[in-house]
């Protein structure tokens, strides 16, 4: 017997589950219990849930609907008479791939070219095996008459033969290579006649039938017919999670569908007069049911109760919808409007189909209070996760009932979220960590093993870029095997960097790409200079023209070795990629570059397994299929990745803490709470790309699936799922579109909600008024700040008065967002070394962010990619420098050109010569004027001052009598005259007598010797600015501060012009060289100030101005 349960609730169908299985005492105690269900969330669910009442509960097995008609099939009949695995999507595509090998072959493409372009490209006609076999999966479900129909070698009528004709053929080649390879013809579609005929006797003699099926979910019209006569000898309970109280489908199917007419042996109907009934039925005439915002939402519970009342002929309708207790927040009002299927205002719209005043009607009343709904727009990603902990803490902080486990949160895709999700929920004080688990995570992102096998599959692609090749050697399963400790890396990435290696394994890469060889910058020039730099402690000596690197000492020897072997196994299976092989050979790869590469343990081996899995499932059916054409990697690379990216971790939902998962369709779960998270338009409702020749697209019928149907409905769903706050976000700039809008279904929601509803007080306000003041009530814009200005405190430092800061500054006004920062008490003794006060001035922003805030991005290196014709910022920063020190100290020129280009520095061939040219010239220049200033030896001071409460210590190097020679081999900016400022004032408080010169490319700096008193008066400014500024941040912007002096400081009278158009010149300049331009980078990609200054605006001006007056001006004032 077939029965069809309709409820509005899981847990209402899961005890009818329980009892009936509890009262069932004349069943197998051995025999399973079967459930049909499509996600692993549920499944997960029902067992928990059926484990929590009988305490213990193991004897049940979960199959999707196809999968479990698949296997019973197999369990009635034989593996001869029926098999999955013949019309599995991977048999299917090599079986195609075959088929379109050995049409090439005859010259019989011609049909095919459009989609081939006339050339028998592998990668190609894999691609279209993948969607063909993808597509035939397709009409095996949902379009099994089509396929019966091509068998017979006929064409469906009413169906275009641009694209029919070759489709039957490639299906009727199909199940010719089938047959050759021995196996069934039979499928699931073309199988059903004979299951029927057969069905009852079948069933007696199988021992295997269970006796009796819970279903979750209306299947397939196929899948639907398969399980109707099944019916007729077990129980089948269907569950049909309905919103929606109103049974006007039921009047409609019995209206519609003949049931009596309907052959036991042919599940087929008539669609288009089905379709055409749907249409011509008037619900909103012949019923009052006027919710046409629930009307465009649930048309797929419209086509699942048709196919439903189409395809099944004896059923027993169990209604247990259960109506909603509370009415009084906007979100239950909501899920009661859902449940009864109403419009509270509509009759405001449309009376008699004539508009009327809307002061007719009185809307009802939404309390300023409530916040059981609210859509949040947030300016980027980390912002929305942001919020998300704040209000998620709040809400547990108000509510001491609420718990983690209550609390789901959803995103499109989760896995966009995750980094974000870590980081903020794991960086907040212990007594404000709030436990969370997240489920759907890709499995490639499980561990690293995945991102390095694939690394390693591309290598015939990869010219081995330095950068690329140590990332393969940071991840610690491949670092183990080679005996490389993760705290070596750094050491190496410094070799690297420094022995000049930029790309490519060896000379063979100029070769490949049909370039002149430049036997530089290669990995194995590189290495060569490490072990030469072992062997000869002199950079000045060379060896075949290869000047040796000489930071590599005797105790490095062991670890060059094992970077040696690293490169040699890469350069190895480089080559063995390049060609192509057979299916035989790449099944034995696998298992050879996994040894070569990976250190295997019990954290790795489990990984391991799974990926073995993958690799094999796709050549298994090559082989089978017998497809004896050599392939090239990317083919496998390819579906290896699509396997990859559809691999889920499940076993995290219901895991304890707040649960974070991805929107799935089948969602039927109450939540006391539900956030949705990244519901922008451009990723919900998804957007389902149909192949242009997808017969179904012209061709639809009730049943089939689509991906924007499934997402309202399920929207509908998970509104009745949230029990007392649904929280819905999205973001502004998501991945690189830089306005992105909410998604159209909370749009709709909105003005759902806004049209039915007004604020309390707002009843006699005119309706636009009403209308504007209910969606700012709903919706909460977080500007594009900081998350510490807006919220006034840093999610990194939650204290314990965490609740009271947040509860005083709730409703208070912000009105200076530039001063965020509670002052810290600090003792105004202090004992600054000067080394620390160098590096503070060096960067104020970013020593804040690493003495206040324990954050610190790095230095990374930027490799150069590849040879060029130019050379980059540092590269010619080190040649110069390496230049001037080499002519103040006598080489010659001839000499120094040879070791820079020994040792990679300069560009290829005479591209190189014509820039050592440029540059020596140019240092040749600046080391003839400060040879001029070169006359006494240099010595180290000793620094030991006791300043207005401060204590500066430490040293002074290269002090000459006549004062401080600085040199710097490039532009001098006002950074390196502030910094030469502050070893000249020390030096003078110190009782140095003399000038301070700075040498340049562009210009010299001097400045005349000062007294000792003077220079101590000098520095309190300094010393207050550094306690200051470590406590809040120093807004001394250097770039920003330059443009801004250059513009409006007055050399003659030394003193800056403070005239009104002059400043807004130079305030213009200054925005400008903070967002920069093609030739100019601008201050904004500096990371630290980024994270700081979302939005320069006045405020910001006014602090950066100010600072550059106090600390800047004195510089251009005392300039000699």
């Amino acid at each position: 017997m077939f029965f069809v349960y309709r409820v509005n609730k899981l847990d209402i169908f899961l005890n009818i589950v329980i009892e009936i299985i509890k009262n069932d005492l004349s069943c197998n105690f051995f025999q399973s219990e079967i459930f049909l269900i499509e996600d692993n969330k549920t499944e997960k669910w029902v067992k928990l849930m059926l484990s929590k009442y009988f305490g213990v509960f193991g004897n049940i097995k979960c199959y999707s609907a196809n999968d479990f008609v698949w296997k019973l099939c197999s369990y009635i009949f034989s593996e001869n008479v029926i098999s999955y695995r013949s019309f599995s999507y991977t048999m299917l595509t090599w079986k195609i791939m075959k088929i379109l090998s050995c049409l090439f072959e005859k010259k019989e493409h011609s049909i095919f070219s459009t989609y081939l372009c006339m050339n028998q490209d592998e990668y190609k006609c894999f691609q279209f095996s993948k969607k063909m076999a993808l597509l035939f999966n397709k009409y095996m479900i949902f379009r099994p008459d089509w396929l019966v129909v091509w068998e017979k070698g006929e064409l469906v009528d009413g169906i275009s033969s641009i694209y029919q004709n070759w489709q039957a053929l490639l299906w009727r080649e199909v199940i010719k290579i089938t047959k050759s390879l021995g196996d069934s013809v039979f499928h699931i579609a073309n199988f059903y006649k004979k299951f029927t005929s057969v069905l009852g006797k079948k069933f007696k003699k199988s021992s295997k039938i269970p006796k009796r099926i819970f279903v979750f979910g209306i299947p397939s019209g196929l899948i639907l017919s398969y399980l109707r006569d099944i019916s007729y000898y077990i129980d089948i309970h269907l569950l049909f999670i309905d919103p929606c109280v109103c049974v006007e489908f039921e009047d409609f199917g019995r209206e519609f569908f003949d049931f009596d007419n309907i052959c036991c042996d042919c599940f087929y109907f008539d669609h288009q007069k089905i379709q055409y009934s749907l249409l011509k039925y008037d619900f909103y005439t012949k019923r009052k049911l006027k919710n046409f915002f629930l009307f465009s939402w649930k048309k797929l519970r419209k086509e699942c109760l048709t196919l439903l009342f189409s395809t099944l002929r004896h059923f027993h309708k169990i209604d247990l919808l259960q109506e909603l207790e509370d009415n009084t927040s906007i979100l239950s009002i909501i899920k009661n409007d859902i449940f009864i299927d109403q419009n509270y205002s509509e009759e405001k719209f449309f009376k008699n189909n004539e508009k009327v005043k809307s002061d007719n009607i009185k809307k009802r009343i939404l309390s300023r209070k409530d916040h059981s709904f609210n859509l949040h727009i947030c300016y980027n990603i980390q912002k929305e996760i942001e919020v998300l902990y704040n209000t998620l803490l709040n809400m547990m902080l108000n509510d001491s009932k609420l718990r983690p486990e209550d609390i789901l949160v959803m995103a499109p895709d989760i896995n966009l979220y995750i980094s974000e999700i870590e980081k903020i929920f794991n960086n907040v004080d212990s007594q404000y960590c709030i436990p969370y688990s997240i489920s759907d995570q890709k499995i490639e992102y499980a561990h690293s093993i995945f991102f390095a096998f694939l690394k390693l599959l591309r290598l015939p692609n990869s010219e081995c870029i330095a950068e690329s090749v140590l990332e393969l050697l940071e991840l610690s399963c491949i670092a183990d095997n080679f005996s490389i400790k993760l705290d070596d890396i750094d050491l190496i990435r410094h070799w690297v960097f420094e022995s000049g290696i930029r790309w490519g394994i060896n000379n063979d890469i100029y070769n490949e790409l049909m370039l002149p060889v430049f036997n530089k910058n290669t990995w194995e020039f590189g290495l060569n200079r490490m072990l030469l730099g072992y062997s000869i402690d002199n950079i000045q000596c060379s060896w075949d023209g290869i000047y040796p690197y000489s930071q590599c000492r005797g105790e490095d020897l062991e670890l060059i070795g094992c970077l040696s072997k690293f490169i040699f196994k890469l350069n190895y299976w480089r080559k063995y990629l390049f060609r192509k092989r057979m299916l035989e050979e790449w099944e034995s790869f696998f298992f050879k570059i996994t040894h070569d590469f990976f250190c295997f343990n019990s954290d790795v081996e489990k990984y391991f397994i799974v990926l073995k899995g993958y690799w094999n499932d796709i050549l298994y059916s090559g082989l089978i299929v017998k497809y004896n054409k050599p392939i090239s990697i990317e083919l496998i690379y390819d579906e290896l990745v699509n396997r990859l990216n559809d691999g889920k971790v499940y076993q995290k939902f219901l895991g304890g803490g707040i649960n974070f998962c991805s929107l799935f369709s089948n969602f039927s779960f109450s939540f006391k709470v539900i956030y949705l998270i990244g519901i922008n338009e451009i990723m919900y409702p998804k957007k389902s790309l149909l192949v242009n020749f997808d017969l179904m697209k012209g061709n639809m019928r009730c049943g089939d699936f689509f991906e924007k149907k499934s997402d309202r409905y399920f929207f509908l769903n998970l509104i009745l799922g949230a029990e007392k706050f649904l929280y819905i976000s999205c973001t502004e700039n998501f991945y690189g579109v830089s306005y992105s809008y909410p998604s159209v279904i909370v749009n709709e929601l909105l003005e759902y909600i806004s049209y039915n509803f007004c604020l309390s007080g707002d009843e006699n306000v005119d309706e636009k008024i009403s209308i504007f003041h209910v969606k700012r009530h709903l919706c909460h814009i977080h500007m594009n700040v900081s998350y510490m200005i807006e919220k006034e405190f840093s999610y990194k430092e939650f204290k314990k008065e965490y609740k009271d800061v947040f509860i005083k500054k709730k409703n208070k006004e912000k009105k200076n967002r530039s001063v965020f920062f509670q002052d810290i008490c600090v003792s105004n003794s202090l004992i600054i070394p000067f080394s620390s006060l160098q590096y503070f001035y060096s960067h104020p922003i970013r020593a804040w962010f690493k003495e206040r805030l324990s954050i610190f991005y790095g230095n990374f290196f930027k490799f150069q990619k590849y040879e060029s014709f130019f050379v980059d910022y540092l590269t010619r920063y080190k040649l110069n420098d390496y230049l001037l020190f080499s002519l103040l100290n006598g080489k010659n020129g001839n000499f120094i050109y040879e070791v820079a280009n020994g040792i990679g520095m300069l560009p290829y061939n005479s591209f190189g010569k014509v820039y050592w040219e440029k540059q020596y010239a140019n240092m040749l220049f600046l080391a003839k004027k400060i040879q001029k200033y070169k006359l006494t030896i240099p010595k180290t001071l000793e620094i030991n001052l006791d300043i207005f409460n401060f204590k500066i210590i430490g040293f002074l190097p290269f002090v000459r009598e006549n004062g401080l020679l600085r040199w710097k081999p490039k532009k001098l900016t006002l950074k390196d005259i502030l910094l030469l400022w502050l070893e000249h004032l020390v030096y003078c408080a110190s009782g140095g007598v003399g000038e301070s010169r700075l040498f340049g490319v562009n210009k010299k700096w001097v400045f005349r010797s000062l007294s000792c008193n003077e220079a101590k008066e000098l520095l309190v400014p300094f010393l207050l600015g550094y306690q200051r500024g470590i406590i809040t941040p120093l807004f001394l912007v250097y770039d920003l501060a330059e443009v801004w002096l250059s513009s409006c400081f007055d050399r003659k009278s030394r003193k800056i012009n403070w005239d009104k158009n002059i400043q807004n010149k130079s305030i213009n300049s200054l925005i400008l060289s903070w967002y920069g331009n093609s030739w100019n980078r601008g201050a904004n990609k500096d990371l630290y100030l980024y994270k700081m200054i979302k939005n320069l605006n006045n405020e910001y001006i006014e602090v950066i101005i100010s600072e550059a007056e106090q600390y800047l001006f004195p510089l251009l004032f005392f300039k000699k």
